[in-house]
């Protein structure tokens, strides 16, 4: 049995390895062995997510103290026998508790995707014999096939590698596939990024083909280490969630209060009887309780999430909608975020021999696959090419020159390959044309320049350099091997050697992978590679790179002008990482550090480097979350964005998590808030214009609510003490709460934004929801509606000091409190839809949500006073016109009131060109 020990694997040599394993090379474990280490390690699987049940959720919604003091109420109109009560109030509660139960089970699903990613089977040498596999069966020891196409089951020490290279950006965030060397033995301290000698599972093999023994499965793999920590973070709570939970419990002692309150003093005034006082009680306390409001912020977010999906920006957890509004820092991945996350040639050395080198490029290509939905030569779009990334981008330049694969295989006889060999660093091909034979090589700039004694002339201005595949038996015989008076060469001297060097090492630290190409023909075919690549002519360089999205800078630009810092984490090299940002638009002073750089620095040193430009390279997983939390605890709002594995402990860990739809893997997805369905940076941009824009509406939606709950709160609560009673019937109540509260409520997240959203600095993140100015408009508005129904039944009822025969004064009071409270609400909507802008600024018709809202109610009103049931339903007492007067009268006063009191505290806050620190 291997002991349970955890050993720096990429520091052993390959014999130190299968020693610590008790496992022998050509024969694999045994059949005991397999199954003894199986009960030892456990499957190679990662570790079931704890998971809650359904009635775990559903106990702790119902334990809410809002949803309690919901039971209690509806308990006792149950216990009095008040049947319509008792329905609206269990009604209630089980939407509020379905939406809680739904989201919760929503948000349970992360990372679940971790386990699904693994392929089925693995080809595994177990005594003595190559066979298939489960995954799930490898065991620590196991000797594993990696062939090009397969992803790799389990973390593994390579013991043989032909030229071997993987994907590793998945894990590490490098675009490049890594090139793997079994021999290599390399430091303690060496980044994952790399350590040659390790495959790790989840990775791709691109190319080449090896062996490996398995040294960690399941939980214990890197990947596996990465998804447990993901699933151990818990994101902060946004300030929305705090506001709701604060405003729960303030709730459930408001109305407990005003229960109490009101039932003992219209019970002790002798207003009521004990029965009718406590039923007062419940209904005050019924009216207190915001139960609409759970239900009104989810309908806006869900309203907001159609809306940013309309932008190609999908919201996987509804809460992100409000946070958008709110990020003051993106910490963004490079491969596939900032970069399309492939390779494309980007530079020809020289340009006059590009045709040359895309055709040595097309003789020395290995395997790849065409993929299969492209349309060809004869359709609009070009070849879609898998496999290595390098050759594949090869192979797409080669197709704007007309060269194709199968061009060469009709014109040319393939000879020999030898292989890129990782101490030779280049390969080469023969092939025969005619009598002749072609070789063809390609590789390192310093290895290819080693084999080469001439170099390829600029053309004459006669005429250009001739194809070497449009070659034809007739002319073959006039190129000689090497004679300038047949292709235009010259002899390698030791400057031009220095010259393609230099030049290759430039494109190298700029971040480009640099390949060199060289040719030449022979009378015969060569033996070994040694005869091959000997007296080469030399054709020139092709320089590789990751191509940055378009839209990026763009992007990158509006960000710093709405005071969003940028930063770039990245496992890719720093050289890389700075030619992309710079290509992109980051700032010239931007600094960059590497990951170990960054384990040198004191959190407080780093806090303060994160209000400035920065790029992070070569950086793990453990330095993107380190970094995520140090800006939140300076403050900040923080967005990240990738689409890899390393990056799902900082997606889960932000406030918003950001992945890429298309490119991005699954973890990424499902660790994430949001995702950009077309991969778009840009589409970040607009995501967060959309959520400032949603947040700036939500924030009226809320106080709208509020208000009105509030003014019938303090409506009711004077016309009890007052002796009154409550100037409500239960289906007004019913009517204005779920009609006229949620419609207006809902249609104001209709609203276009105010000004400048992208000019305006981002929102206080350490400010409350319902911070001091949205307190003062919340209770100036329900102070408009509280004095229009106050003021109208009063002046009504002065009117009527005598009543005429039929009539009641508490029917009055409600008929009149019914009507002045519509047409206050109608009026209030319209006051509050804008806090910076007036109304004619804004435009009357600019949102035809709240317009058909309006339409809808004064059609409501129109009918209860043509139509006699629901005039009796409603009303109950017809009003005189004059009296209708009144109503109206009072509501615009009050309105234009309230309007002008806003303007003394509505201020825009909006930045000069870039962020300041």
């Amino acid at each position: 049995m291997v002991p349970h020990i955890r050993r720096v694997w990429h520091s052993l040599s390959v014999q130190e390895t299968l020693a610590a394993l008790h496992v022998s090379l050509p024969d694999g474990l045994s059949a005991a062995e397999v199954q003894e280490r199986l009960e030892g390690f456990g499957p190679n699987t990662l570790r079931p997510i704890r998971r809650e049940t359904v009635w775990h959720v559903l106990a702790e919604a119902v334990a809410e103290p809002m949803i309690l003091l919901l039971l209690a109420v509806g308990v006792l109109y149950a216990f009095w026998g008040e049947i319509w009560e008792t329905a609206i109030v269990f009604g209630v509660i089980g939407v509020l508790v379905g939406v809680e139960v739904y989201n919760e089970w929503r948000t349970e699903q992360a990372l679940e995707s971790l386990r699904k990613l693994a392929q089925p089977s693995a080809a595994v040498r177990r005594e003595g014999k190559i066979v298939e596999v489960s995954v799930a069966d490898l065991v620590p020891g196991d000797v594993v096939l990696l062939l090009a196409g397969r992803r790799v089951p389990a973390d593994l020490r390579l013991v043989e590698t032909v030229a071997l290279a993987v994907d590793e950006s998945i894990l590490t965030g490098e675009s490049l596939p890594a090139e793997k060397d079994a021999e290599a033995i390399l430091s303690e301290v060496t980044l994952l990024a790399e350590r040659r000698n390790l495959a790790f599972a989840g990775t791709l093999v691109v190319r080449g083909r090896g062996l490996g023994v398995v040294i960690a499965t399941g939980a214990e793999t890197e990947w596996g280490r990465i998804a447990s920590q993901t699933a151990e973070i818990r994101p902060e709570k946004t300030p929305l969630q705090l506001t709701m939970r604060q405003l729960a419990r303030w709730t459930v002692v408001a109305a407990l209060i005003l229960t109490a309150l009101a039932a003992g003093l219209a019970y002790w005034r002798q207003l009521s009887s004990a029965k009718e006082a406590i039923l007062s009680g419940l209904a005050l306390a019924f009216f207190t309780i915001p139960e609409e409001l759970p239900i009104i912020i989810t309908m806006v977010l869900a309203l907001g999430g159609w809306r940013l999906a309309r932008q190609h920006a999908v919201v996987r957890k509804l809460q992100a909608v409000e946070t958008l509004g709110a990020v003051s820092l993106i910490a963004t991945d490079k491969t596939g975020t900032l970069t399309e996350n492939r390779m494309a040639v980007v530079q020809v050395q020289p340009r006059e021999h590009e045709r040359l080198c895309c055709e040595l490029a097309v003789l020395c290509s290995e395997t790849v696959t065409l993929h299969p939905e492209s349309n060809g030569r004869d359709g609009s779009s070009a070849l879609t090419w898998l496999g290595d990334p390098t050759e594949a981008a090869l192979l797409t330049h080669a197709q704007r020159w007309g060269i194709f694969p199968e061009t060469v295989q009709h014109r040319a006889l393939p000879r020999q390959d030898f292989p890129f060999d990782p101490e030779r660093k280049r390969m080469s091909t023969v092939w025969r044309l005619g009598q002749r034979y072609l070789i063809a090589a390609k590789g390192a700039p310093e290895a290819i320049l080693a084999c080469c004694r001439w170099e390829l002339a600029p053309p004459s201005s006669a005429g250009g350099i001739p194809s070497l595949l449009m070659l034809t038996e007739d002319n073959l015989s006039a190129v000689g091997e090497h004679r300038p008076d047949s292709l235009p060469t010259a002899a390698l001297t030791a400057e031009r050697r220095r010259f393609w060097q230099n030049e290759a090492d430039r494109s190298a630290e700029a971040g480009y992978r640099v390949l060199g190409f060289a040719q030449r023909w022979a009378d015969h075919e060569p033996h070994g590679a040694a005869e091959a690549e000997q007296d080469l002519v030399w054709v020139g360089l092709i320089a590789l790179a990751d191509p940055p999205r378009p839209e990026v800078a763009g992007a990158l630009s509006e960000c710093r002008g709405a005071g969003i810092q940028v930063i770039m984490v990245t496992g890719d090299h720093l050289g890389t990482a700075q030619r992309i940002a710079s290509e992109v638009g980051f700032p010239a002073e931007t600094r960059a550090l590497t990951g170990q750089e960054l384990d040198a620095l004191e959190d407080a040193v780093l806090q303060q480097q994160l209000h400035q430009p920065l790029i992070v390279a070569r950086a793990t997983p453990q330095h993107k979350l380190r970094l995520v939390r140090l800006a939140q605890s300076a403050g900040e709002r923080v967005a990240v964005t990738g689409d890899g594995v390393n990056d799902a402990p900082a997606l889960r860990a932000a406030n918003v998590g950001i992945a890429m739809g298309r490119r991005g893997s699954d973890v990424a997805r499902e660790a994430a808030d949001l995702v950009l369905a077309d991969d778009n940076f840009a589409t970040l941009v607009h995501a967060i214009r959309e959520g400032r824009l949603l947040f700036a509406n939500l924030s009226k939606s809320v106080r709208y609510y509020l208000a009105c709950k509030l003014g019938l709160i303090s409506t009711c609560l004077v016309g009890v003490l007052a002796g009154v009673g409550i100037p409500f019937h239960p289906l007004q109540i019913v009517l204005l709460e779920l009609f006229v509260d949620l419609g207006a409520s809902v249609a104001l997240v209709g609203e276009p934004a105010e000004g400048e959203l992208m000019r305006r600095k981002p929102r206080d993140p350490r400010q409350p929801f319902l911070h001091g100015r949205m307190l003062a408009d919340l209770v100036a508005a329900a102070m408009t509606l509280f004095l229009t129904v106050t003021l109208s039944y009063t002046l009504v009822c002065v009117m009527h000091q005598e009543l005429s025969e039929g009539q009641s004064r508490s029917q009055l009071v409600a008929a009149t409190s019914f009507a002045a409270w519509l047409v206050g609400h109608v009026m209030l909507a319209w006051a509050m839809r804008t806090d910076h802008t007036s109304l004619w600024q804004q435009g009357w018709l600019k949102n035809p949500a709240l317009l058909l809202w309006t339409l809808a109610a004064a059609a409501f009103l129109g009918l209860i006073l043509v139509a006699p049931p629901l005039h009796q339903l409603f009303l109950r007492q017809a009003l005189t016109i004059w009296e209708w007067g009144v109503v109206f009268l009072l509501a615009l006063v009050l309105t234009l009131l309230f309007r002008v009191l806003r303007k003394s505290w509505a201020k825009d806050a909006v930045l000069p060109a870039t962020r300041e620190s």
